[in-house]
């Protein structure tokens, strides 16, 4: 697994049939449903919204 899209968009490109990449599946309002699924890289992890979860809205 990796956050570094750049690189993971490169092999992306390469369209091989052998590269299998997977992501957290996310719904339009960005709630997880914590189901792994087929699709591109994405250029971001959501770090920003997993440190507003963790401490902002937890009430600490």
């Amino acid at each position: 697994m990796t956050h570094f899209f750049a690189f993971a968009n490169n092999f992306y490109q390469e369209s091989n049939p052998h590269y299998l990449f997977l992501r957290a599946e996310r719904n339009e309002d960005g709630c997880r449903t914590f189901q792994i699924l087929p699709g591109e890289p994405l250029p971001t992890s959501f770090g920003n919204d997993l440190f507003a979860q963790v401490f902002i809205h937890n009430g600490s």
